[in-house]
Order: C-alpha cells, then sequence, then structure tokens
C-alpha cells in the first residue's frame, strides 16, 4: 500500500472517529439530547470552528464519491448541543439511483467501537470506572477464561490445539484495543467454529 493510501484511509479513519465522537459522545449520556429530534444548529465560529476548514471536510468527503471509493455517506459535527456541520454525500443506493441525505439510516458494525469508547471514556472521566478493571467485575462469567494454543514446529501431524487457563484476566482495556482474545472465525479454532455455521458466506 502506497503512503498516499495509507494517508487517506488514515484521514477517513480520523474524520469518522471526529464526526462519531464528536457528535454522539454527548449523546450516550444526555437525556435531554437523546430526547429531542433534532439538534439546534449554530455558525461553526460560535463553537470554535473554521467554517473554511469545515469546508475542506466537505471537499474530502464528495472526492471519495466521485473517485468511486464510497459510494455515499454523511457527515455531522456537533459540539455542546449544537450542529456546525451535517451534510449528505452520494447515493444511498447508487443503483437504483437514490440519493444520500442526511436522516438517512445506517446499519451500524464495526464503527459501534467508536461509540462504545466514547462511552467508557465518559464513565472513566466521572470515576465510575478504569480501563485497568478485570471485564469479570462487571460480568462475572469472565472471570476464569481459557486461551486456544496452537500445536508448536515438531508436533505430530494433524495435532489439534490445546486449550489452557488465560495468564491472567481480561480488562476493559483489552477490549478497547481488540487483544481480548475473543476472536473471529480464524486461526486454530476455525474448524469449530464452520463446523457450526459462522464465518460462512
Amino acid at each position: 500500500m502506497s503512503r498516499r493510501s495509507r494517508l487517506s484511509r488514515l484521514t477517513l479513519v480520523i474524520l469518522g472517529s471526529v464526526v462519531l465522537i464528536g457528535g454522539l459522545s454527548r449523546l450516550v449520556f444526555d437525556a435531554d439530547l437523546v430526547s429531542s429530534e433534532v439538534l439546534p444548529a449554530a455558525a461553526p465560529g460560535e463553537q470554535g470552528f473554521s467554517a473554511e476548514r469545515l469546508e475542506r471536510l466537505g471537499e474530502v468527503m464528495q472526492q471519495y464519491v466521485d473517485e468511486g471509493k464510497i459510494s455515499g455517506m454523511v457527515t455531522l459535527v456537533a459540539r455542546h448541543g449544537q450542529i456546525v456541520q451535517h451534510e449528505a454525500y452520494g447515493a444511498a443506493d447508487r443503483e437504483a439511483a437514490v440519493p444520500m441525505s442526511t436522516n438517512t439510516m445506517f446499519r451500524l458494525a464495526s464503527i459501534t467501537k467508536l461509540i462504545t469508547t466514547a462511552a467508557v471514556m465518559q464513565l472513566m472521566e466521572e470515576g465510575r470506572l478504569l480501563v485497568t478493571d478485570p471485564v469479570s467485575k462487571y460480568i462475572p462469567g469472565f472471570e476464569k477464561t481459557t486461551v486456544a494454543v496452537e500445536p508448536t514446529t515438531g508436533s505430530a501431524p494433524g495435532a489439534q490445539y490445546t486449550v489452557v487457563p488465560a495468564r491472567r484476566q481480561i480488562t476493559l482495556h483489552d477490549l478497547l484495543t481488540k487483544t481480548g482474545g475473543i476472536g473471529y472465525p480464524q486461526g486454530p479454532t476455525q474448524q469449530l467454529y464452520e463446523a457450526e455455521g459462522f464465518g460462512q458466506a
């Protein structure tokens, strides 16, 4: 992957984080905002944003649509409960020529990690938890976990993985950094996942 391509992907990740965390972190625990159907709009300068730089955001998003890198998207930047940028780009359904709108519904998948992380950071700021807390403090079933270990070099042909106790408990930090040991249908246990119908198209 070229340096330019890596920077482009990094730009999307950063922008996605800013838009979601900046726009949604206040929605996580603010009942007044959650109950509001529409947040009030404000001029960028009123909330400490540069209108010129927000225009650049729109230009970059439109560029990704024009280059065919993405079908469409919606951006929202808010601060102190006021929206300073909310735009739609491209198509919600490219084949049916349905344009994207600011109220288009999206299916969230891995992007929910950003929202969850913002919520955890708020709880930590309020002193309600620490990221070093073991998950078992909140879900007792995680007190004792196991790890699948692949056969070592020189093992007998067809040797299966072995299951051993985890060296320590899984922490909230592990979950936030995706190092909790709860993987996808890959690795030494892949065949078991497939036998149960997971990981298949």
